[in-house]
């Protein structure tokens, strides 16, 4: 088939209407026959997808009416156009199939200047549907993109009292943080390498840049949800600076058109860490009483 014509599928049992739309249509189009609506379904379903059908109503197997509703109901093949092949004095079926989803009828016996003029013109309609529908995909990515925003923003709002941040593949620091971040760092982190926001921290080595974080950002789409997880588990999970304790978390973002961005949440766990040091102070006390105790020899 020649790529730059349009394909158009020929539905119909009588092999005289067939013959009559093939010398019609075959030099400026790539023609696929089917001799029954039957016949019709098995070529789209093994891949065979027309630019446009043209469909007699009567035929012995599955009439029009069913193989346009069954190709209407699915996705791959709703926005085919589909032009009825009718008989002189079936005008009155005209409207059950534009309800079904005919954008057409062409009337036997066949005019060609007719054939061809609605042919084309329904092929340029749906051309310029689906560039209509282009347009308005790219519409919905930049929605998207607002959305992505939005919802950046409303995760320093649900992190309040944390520090919140995001870093890109190029591991630098984007401008959405939350305020926890300035009293955690002591200064602006927007724009700046994540490597160079930890250099007065400890638990933060500057291999962890070449060792974990450049390779989960390299990791293919098809990749990212099996190996992530074994990246993520070997970050840091804890660093330090001027005394406290920050617990620290990850995750992975993934979203079309942006790509891959990492989420990192600081909490200030020096407390409750002190908290615990004291209660670990105090059982080894008690562990230790209790073992003196337990030797005492009663006289």
């Amino acid at each position: 088939m020649d790529d730059n014509k349009s394909t158009i599928l020929l539905v119909d049992d009588d092999p005289m209407n067939l013959e009559i739309l093939s010398s019609v249509l075959g030099k400026q189009y790539n023609l696929i026959i089917a001799r029954g609506g039957k016949q019709a379904l098995n070529i789209i379903q093994v891949g065979e997808i027309p630019n446009l059908v043209l469909l007699d109503i009567m035929m012995p197997d599955l009439d029009g009416y069913s193989v346009c509703t069954l190709l209407k109901s699915e996705e791959a093949t709703k926005d085919i156009p589909i032009i009825f092949i009718s008989a002189m004095g079936q005008s009155g079926d005209e409207a059950e199939g534009f309800n079904l989803g005919a954008v057409d009828y062409i009337k036997k016996p066949f005019v060609p200047a007719i054939v061809l003029a609605r042919v084309e013109t329904h092929l340029k309609l749906a051309n310029s549907l689906k560039k209509i529908k282009e347009l308005y995909s790219k519409s919905t990515i930049m929605n998207r993109l607002i959305q992505y925003k939005n919802h950046q923003i409303q995760m320093i709002l649900n992190h309040s009292g944390e520090g919140y941040f995001v870093i890109d593949p190029d591991l630098i620091v984007q401008s959405e943080h939350s305020k926890e971040c300035d009293h955690i760092f002591g200064f602006e982190i927007a724009g700046k390498n994540v490597m160079d926001i930890f250099t007065d921290f400890t638990g933060f080595k500057r291999n962890t840049e070449k060792d974990l974080f450049q390779p989960l950002f390299s990791l293919s789409d098809h990749d990212l949800e099996e190996q992530s997880q074994s990246y993520l588990k070997r970050l840091p999970k804890e660093v330090g600076k001027a005394g406290e304790v920050f617990q620290v978390r990850y995750s992975l973002i993934l979203t079309e058109n942006i790509g891959k961005r990492l989420l990192m949440v600081l909490k200030n766990t020096t407390e409750r860490k002190q908290l615990q040091q004291h209660l670990d102070v105090a059982l080894q006390k008690l562990d230790t009483i209790k073992n003196i105790a337990a030797n005492i020899t009663i006289q």
